[in-house]
C-alpha cells in the first residue's frame, strides 16, 4: 500500500522522472481537478499551494456580512443621540439598504446575488423576532386583555384584508409597531396600551399569514373555478390552522418544560433545549400546513414561566441576552434588506396607485380601530379613550411580515385575466405582479418612515396627556404606570 501512495504522489505532483508501470487502482485515479481531467492536463497543471472557492462559502458569508453591517449600523446609529432619538432604527436601517443598493446597482452586481429567497425570511429571519416576542409578553396582561387583542388581531386584520382588496391586502395587513414602543419606552406608558399595542401586533402576524396563504390558494384554483364550497373549506381552514399550530406549540412547550426539567446536571444543554423545541414547533406546524407563528407564540408564552424555574440563573440570562441578540439581529437584516428591495431594478410604477393604496390602508386602519373601540366600551369596565384609540390606529404600521409576503408574491402564478390595469400603455406579462410588489414595498417603507416623522408628536402628546391625570390614574384606578423596558424584560 505505501508503495502505491508513493508512486501515485511522484507521478502526479512531482513529475516523477521514472518510468513508472503500477497499476494504480480506480480509487487512485481521482486529483485535484477531477476524474474527467486528461493525463496531459494532469502534467500541465502545477501544485496549487493556495485556491480561491467563493461558491463554497458564498451563502455564510453573505449571511454573516449582512448581520455585521447591520449590527455596526445600530452601533453607529445609537452613537449619535440626537439622530436616534429623532429617527427610529428600522427607518435608519431602510436609508442604509437604499443606500447600498444603489452603489451595488451602479457597480452592476447580479441582484440575486444579495437578496434572499422567501424561504429565508420565514424559517431563519422571522422565528427569532416571533419567539423573542413571545417569551418576553407578560402573561398576566395578555390574559387580562385578552378580548381587546383577539379582535384587533383577527377581526381587525380580516377587516383591512377585505376592505383594501384580498390577497393584496392579505399581504400588507400585518402591523409591526416598532416605533412606537419605541416610545413607550422613553416615556413609561400604562401596561393597558402597551399590551394591546404589542399583543395585536404578535397576533396580527399570524392572522395576516393565514388570510394570505388562503388567498393565494384561491387564486392558485381560479376565480371561473370557485364556488360555495370552496369558500366554506377556506372559512373552515381558518379556524383549523389557528387551532392546529396552538396544539402543536403547546405539545413542544411540554417537551421543553420535561427536557430542562432533567438537565440540573447537565446545565451546558438546557439552553439547547430551550431554542431548539420551539424551532421545531415553527418548523412542525409548518411541515403540517398549520399556523406556524402561532405554534411558535403558543410555545413561548406557555414554557416561559416553567423554563425560568428550573434553569439556573446564569443559565436564563444567556437565554435571555442570547435571544434579543438573534431578533433585533433578525429584525435589522429584514430592514436593511426592505431598502435594498427599493432600489429601482426594471419596475412598473404607478404613483396614483400607490397614493391611493397608502391613503387608503391608513384610513380603513382607523375606521376598524374606532368601531372596534366603540364595541369594546359597552362591555368593558375599563375603556378606550379617544388618546388610546390613536395611538391603536398610529401603531398600525406595517412591517417585516409584509415584507416576507410581499417578496414571496413571485412564487406564485395567480390568474390575472380580470385584474384591471392602473396604466393603458402596453405592459409585460407581469406588470400587475411588479406593480403589487412594488407598492407593498412603497407601504412597509414609506409607513416606517411616517412613524419617525410623527414620532415626536406622538411623543409630546402622550407625556402631555400622562401628566396631566397621572394623579388621577393612580388614585381612581391604582394602576401604576409602566416600565415597558424593566417589564418586558423580566417577563
Amino acid at each position: 500500500m505505501l508503495d502505491y501512495l508513493n508512486c501515485f504522489f511522484l507521478c502526479n505532483y512531482f513529475n516523477c522522472p521514472l518510468s513508472c508501470q503500477q497499476s494504480f487502482p480506480d480509487d487512485f485515479n481521482a486529483t485535484p481537478y477531477g476524474n474527467n481531467a486528461s493525463e496531459d492536463e494532469q502534467q500541465q497543471r502545477p501544485f496549487q499551494l493556495l485556491s480561491f472557492d467563493w461558491s463554497g462559502v458564498e451563502v455564510p458569508y453573505i449571511i454573516a456580512a449582512w448581520l455585521m453591517l447591520a449590527s455596526v449600523a445600530k452601533i453607529l446609529f445609537h452613537a449619535y443621540k440626537r439622530v436616534a432619538e429623532t429617527v427610529p432604527d428600522s427607518a435608519l436601517l431602510i436609508v442604509l439598504g437604499f443606500g447600498l443598493g444603489q452603489v451595488l446597482r451602479l457597480c452592476r452586481v447580479e441582484r440575486q446575488i444579495y437578496m434572499f429567497e422567501p424561504s429565508t425570511f420565514f424559517l431563519y429571519l422571522l422565528p427569532p423576532i416571533i419567539f423573542e416576542a413571545g417569551f418576553y409578553m407578560p402573561t398576566k396582561l395578555l390574559l387580562e386583555n385578552y378580548d381587546s387583542i383577539l379582535l384587533f388581531a383577527f377581526v381587525g386584520t380580516i377587516w383591512n384584508t377585505v376592505a383594501v382588496a384580498l390577497s393584496f391586502a392579505a399581504s400588507i395587513s400585518s402591523v409591526d409597531p416598532v416605533a412606537v414602543i419605541g416610545i413607550f419606552e422613553q416615556i413609561n406608558l400604562n401596561k393597558f396600551l402597551f399590551i394591546n399595542v404589542f399583543g395585536e401586533a404578535l397576533f396580527n402576524d399570524a392572522a395576516s399569514v393565514t388570510l394570505y396563504q388562503m388567498f393565494i390558494k384561491f387564486s392558485l384554483i381560479g376565480t371561473k373555478n370557485l364556488n360555495a364550497v370552496h369558500y366554506c373549506v377556506g372559512i373552515m381552514s381558518f379556524a383549523i390552522i389557528a387551532i392546529g399550530g396552538v396544539i402543536i406549540g403547546l405539545f413542544f412547550a411540554v417537551l421543553s418544560c420535561i427536557a430542562t426539567k432533567y438537565t440540573t446536571q447537565f446545565r451546558i444543554f438546557a439552553p439547547v433545549f430551550v431554542f431548539v423545541l420551539p424551532y421545531m414547533s415553527y418548523l412542525t406546524a409548518e411541515m403540517f400546513g398549520t399556523s406556524a407563528i402561532l405554534s411558535l407564540i403558543a410555545c413561548s408564552i406557555s414554557m416561559k414561566k416553567i423554563v425560568k424555574a428550573n434553569l439556573c440563573s446564569d443559565s436564563y440570562m444567556a437565554i435571555k441576552y442570547f435571544v434579543k441578540l438573534l431578533a433585533q439581529s433578525s429584525e435589522a437584516v429584514i430592514f436593511l434588506f426592505l431598502g435594498l428591495s427599493l432600489v429601482p431594478q426594471t419596475q412598473n410604477w404607478d404613483f396614483k396607485f400607490a397614493s391611493c393604496t397608502i391613503a387608503f390602508c391608513l384610513l380603513y386602519r382607523a375606521i376598524g380601530v374606532i368601531v372596534q373601540c366603540a364595541l369594546l366600551n359597552q362591555f368593558r369596565s375599563k375603556k378606550f379613550s379617544f388618546a388610546d384609540q390613536f395611538v391603536l390606529s398610529y401603531s398600525g404600521l406595517r412591517g417585516a411580515i409584509s415584507f416576507g409576503l410581499v417578496i414571496s408574491l413571485q412564487q406564485f402564478q395567480v390568474e390575472r385575466e380580470e385584474t384591471s390595469s392602473t396604466k393603458e400603455e402596453k405592459k409585460d406579462e407581469n406588470s400587475e405582479e411588479k406593480l403589487d410588489r412594488y407598492t407593498d414595498y412603497s407601504m412597509v417603507g414609506l409607513e416606517t418612515m411616517m412613524s419617525g416623522a410623527g414620532k415626536h408628536f406622538l411623543k409630546k402628546a402622550l407625556e402631555w396627556r400622562r401628566l396631566q391625570s397621572r394623579s388621577r390614574r393612580e388614585s381612581e384606578e391604582g394602576e401604576p404606570l409602566l416600565n415597558v423596558r424593566q417589564d418586558h424584560a423580566y417577563a
